[in-house]
């Protein structure tokens, strides 16, 4: 809420200066201070200590504004006037205060899903990085089916020309390392 100077909070709450004074020494009453420097008092705390503050339909404090009227009697009549304006703003504050609590409403729902939204976008991601967690686990028990590529021989019929990939034995492997490529034809070829 607002911070109002000292002269106004005794206007809001009808006590005098004297009386706010008073009630901030005896711990009642907490003061802050305004942008100027200057003591001054939250609405709220106001409000707290208080209660309800004298405000007119339109927010504005209540200044020196006497109800009664001259003679004292209720039943005096009041300017038309002044009583068509303020039942005027009285109407456009309410609508005011609905379309308010309507936007607040909504913008709430709006988030409520938002938030549902992104729970749910969480929980897909857990379930994922957890189905790929037991996948990580499950490869490194897994032996290698295929054999790997370093253990295949390339061999060339040399009738029909056509190249054939095999599985080499090992002994041949380790023979053909050492020789040269003549030698190891002559090898196969006998």
């Amino acid at each position: 809420m607002a911070v109002v100077s000292i002269s106004e909070a005794s206007r809001l709450v009808g006590k005098t200066r004297q009386t706010l004074y008073n009630d901030r020494d005896s711990g009642k009453l907490s003061w802050t201070t305004l942008e100027t420097g200057k003591p001054g008092i939250d609405t709220a705390e106001l409000q707290r200590v208080y209660g309800q503050l004298k405000l007119n339909p339109v927010g504005q404090a209540v200044r020196n504004v006497n109800f009664d009227t001259q003679d004292g009697g209720a039943d005096s009549t009041v300017d038309p006037t002044v009583h068509a304006v303020l039942e005027t703003e009285l109407k456009g504050a309410q609508q005011r205060i609905e379309l308010l609590e309507r936007m607040l409403s909504l913008e709430a729902a709006a988030r409520r899903q938002q938030l549902e939204s992104q729970r749910a976008e969480l929980m897909a991601k857990d379930q994922i990085i957890g189905v790929l967690q037991n996948q990580m686990k499950l490869l490194e028990y897994i032996a290698p089916v295929k054999p790997a590529s370093h253990d295949q021989a390339r061999t060339v019929d040399m009738q029909t020309g056509q190249t054939a990939d095999t599985q080499a034995p090992a002994s041949a492997r380790q023979a053909s390392n050492g020789r040269g490529w003549l030698s190891r034809l002559w090898r196969r070829a006998a």
